[in-house]
C-alpha cells in the first residue's frame, strides 16, 4: 500500500527486467523506431498504471511519452519507462492509505486503485490541441531490389501532438484546472527501396511539427469527453 504523502515508483516496485527475472524479448520504441528487446511490452503495465493514477486524481510527478505511437492507449494517455532512466511516478496526496491491484483478466491487463472517495468529486481528463502529424514517403536506392520492383523497407506511422489536461469539479463546479501534458511524438517515414534509376517519386525530407503549444492560459476549457467519478469500490482500467 501507499501510505498519505509517499510516491510510488513503478521502477522501483517492477524492478530491473532481465532474462533472469524471467522477462522475454518484446517489442519496444529507441529513438522513434520499433526494435525488440528484454522486457518489450511492459509499457502496457506503466500505461495502466498511470492512467488509473491520472483518472483518480493524484498527482503525477514523472510521466514520459513514447517517442512513437502505441495502440493501448489515445495519444497523450501512455507512460513508458525504462529502467534507470524514465519512470512512471505519482504522489499519494490524499489522507487515506492507497491500495494498487492488477490483474491478468480475459487477455486484458485490469489495474484497480482502492482508496477513499472525495464526496461530490468528479474528475474528467480530455484532450486539447490534437493535430496529427503526417509521414513522409522517401526513396532509398538499392542495386538489389529487381527492377520495376519496390520493397517497402519501413511501415509508417503518422506522428500527432496534443495537449492533455483535468479537470477536478466539486458538487458540478469547476474547482480546478490543470494541464497534465504536452506532447509531440514524431512520425515514422515509410522508406521505400528502389533500384537505381527506377525512382518514381522524388525523395522528401522534413516534418512539419507545431513548433509550439499554447501555454496553459490560453487554452479554452475542452470538450467534455465523459465524467469520471471516484467510486468507494475498485476502479478499473482494461486494455
Amino acid at each position: 500500500s501507499i501510505q498519505p504523502g509517499e510516491t510510488f515508483s513503478f521502477n522501483d516496485i517492477v524492478g530491473i527486467r532481465t532474462e533472469e527475472k524471467g522477462y522475454r524479448p518484446g517489442l519496444m520504441y529507441s529513438q522513434g523506431e520499433l526494435v525488440t528487446g528484454i522486457g518489450g511490452g511492459i509499457c502496457i503495465a506503466s500505461t495502466q498504471v498511470y492512467k488509473a493514477a491520472l483518472e483518480s486524481g493524484f498527482e503525477i510527478t514523472e510521466r514520459h511519452p513514447h517517442s512513437g505511437r502505441v495502440s493501448y492507449a489515445d495519444p497523450g494517455r501512455d507512460a513508458a519507462v525504462s529502467f534507470g532512466w524514465a519512470d512512471m511516478r505519482f504522489k499519494n496526496d490524499s489522507d487515506s492509505a492507497l491500495l494498487i491491484r492488477s490483474i491478468v483478466q480475459d487477455d486484458s491487463l485490469v489495474v484497480a486503485l482502492y482508496g477513499k472517495q472525495k464526496p461530490g468529486r468528479t474528475i474528467e481528463i480530455a484532450s486539447e490541441d490534437y493535430e496529427e502529424i503526417p509521414y513522409q514517403s522517401v526513396e532509398k536506392e538499392d542495386p538489389t531490389v529487381p527492377a520495376g520492383e519496390t520493397i517497402i523497407d519501413q511501415k509508417p506511422r503518422t506522428g500527432f501532438a496534443v495537449t492533455t489536461v483535468r479537470l477536478f469539479r466539486q458538487n458540478g463546479k469547476l474547482v480546478r484546472r490543470e494541464v497534465i501534458s504536452r506532447d509531440v511524438v514524431f512520425p515514422c517515414n515509410k522508406v521505400i527501396r528502389v533500384r537505381p534509376g527506377d525512382s518514381s517519386t522524388p525523395s522528401t525530407s522534413g516534418i512539419r511539427v507545431p513548433l509550439e503549444l499554447p501555454k496553459p492560459e490560453a487554452l479554452p476549457l475542452p470538450r467534455v469527453e465523459g465524467t469520471i467519478s471516484i467510486p468507494d469500490e475498485p476502479q478499473g482500467l482494461a486494455l
